[in-house]
């Protein structure tokens, strides 16, 4: 939690000091860099980082080869992804950022591939070094713009990459990478996509489903919208740290616990880091709730536009309240391999949020009803996740049959 901490407290930082003092039609356009960057970055998770741990579980004496093949794959998963940033930025008719979003994509890109290898072999104390240089020298740099009078949403971009980069100099020293006899990276990327085609549609399905959102208020309402969403968003988003940082250890420990096939032993493994969560969780929620007027004029200033955001915190909270938990249990099934039922309980989130959508922006208005939107969406996710997984418990076989079953079930 440490670890993730001073990830999520920089990224909350650096979208504080953006959003303060850039014009809001300049930050609108980082967030939308943002959704296709982490986009982008669904791919090199899928291919690389799930395939890993499931590698890593069964074969640990194979660990440095497999580290290097998987940073090898994101290498040349990103020269097809830097075309993608590059003809959005080219779209939205930001030519002059083309060079300093692609140049900070690639070595976030890097940065995440050794980050992600460390924090599954849950080496978190080695990660914790390199990524509190990268997130935090990011602050530092843009801190120093700001002194300096020259920052810009372009010079801003110069500043994360640097700090990734230093970043994922650091955490590649740690991982002491094989140099020799590698796997063949085409049939390293076959072997992958055979193993990933089910979670990283859930994963793409269920992300898409969010980032969407931005794109709809920029096209309804153009940028300055996307801005007021992110700067609610940022305040939730200080709760990151619980899910992000034991999203790794579930999918790790499950999966270990599945290694005999039995899905309970898999479960009482992975049960604490579940529900360590929800204490720190709901006090902070609570907090928002009572105070929503005073975070934000403390955040973003009295005098901003952001400080009068108020009013969606009851949706954001909800919303909040219901995701993190069904993150953390999608990272237990999708560490016992039941990555079909991930994909249908996403898609059934999804179809929840597509449906109820165009109603709830007629009556609420746009940025009322999308926060509604992603409100309902995950609720309907969890509520799904936990019914499978209650029949998971309540029976003793705890067989994929029985998870079968209680897909039944809990469609009836």
């Amino acid at each position: 939690m440490a670890d993730q901490a001073i990830v999520s407290f920089s990224m909350f930082a650096a979208n504080i000091l953006l959003a303060r003092h850039l014009p809001s039609s300049e930050y609108g356009m980082f967030v939308l860099l943002l959704t296709v960057s982490f986009s982008a970055q669904l791919l090199t998770q899928g291919l690389s980082g799930y395939p890993l741990i499931l590698r890593l579980a069964h074969a640990p004496d194979e660990r440095a080869r497999l580290l290097t093949n998987s940073i090898v794959e994101v290498v040349g998963l990103c020269l097809p992804l830097l075309g993608i940033v590059a003809i959005t930025l080219w779209s939205l008719g930001q030519t002059e950022l083309i060079v300093p979003g692609v140049t900070w994509f690639v070595f976030w890109q890097m940065q995440q591939a050794t980050r992600r290898a460390l924090l599954i072999e849950l080496r978190q104390r080695d990660a914790a070094k390199g990524d509190a240089v990268s997130s935090l020298g990011q602050v530092v740099f843009l801190l120093l713009l700001l002194g300096s009078r020259i920052l810009s949403l372009e010079s801003a971009l110069y500043c994360m990459a640097a700090g990734s980069m230093l970043g994922a100099t650091i955490q590649a020293l740690q991982l002491r990478l094989a140099r020799r006899a590698l796997y063949r990276p085409y049939q390293w990327l076959i072997d992958n996509a055979s193993l990933v085609l089910s979670p990283l549609a859930a994963a793409v399905i269920w992300t898409l489903r969010g980032y969407a959102m931005f794109w709809l208020l920029a096209a309804l309402s153009g940028t300055p919208a996307v801005a007021h969403l992110q700067a609610a968003l940022t305040v939730f988003n200080l709760c990151n740290p619980l899910s992000a940082s034991l999203v790794n250890i579930i999918g790790t420990t499950s999966a270990r616990g599945f290694a005999c096939g039995d899905m309970r032993q898999a479960w009482r493994a992975a049960r604490p880091y579940v529900l360590v969560a929800l204490p720190p969780l709901l006090l902070y929620l609570g907090t928002t709730l009572l105070f929503p007027r005073f975070l934000l004029s403390v955040l973003y200033g009295q005098d901003s536009p952001y400080a009068q955001l108020g009013y969606l915190f009851p949706y954001l909270a909800v919303s909040t309240a219901a995701m993190i938990p069904a993150e953390l249990l999608t990272s237990f099934f999708l560490g016992i391999r039941q990555t079909g039922l991930v994909l249908k309980i996403n898609l059934l989130g999804v179809t929840a949020v597509a449906f109820s959508m165009p109603l709830l922006l007629s009556t609420y208005g746009l940025l009322e009803g999308t926060c509604l939107a992603l409100a309902g969406g995950e609720v309907v996710r969890l509520t799904f996740l936990l019914l499978c997984l209650r029949q998971l418990i309540e029976n003793k076989g705890a067989s994929f049959a029985s998870l079968q079953e209680a897909w039944q079930k809990a469609l009836r």
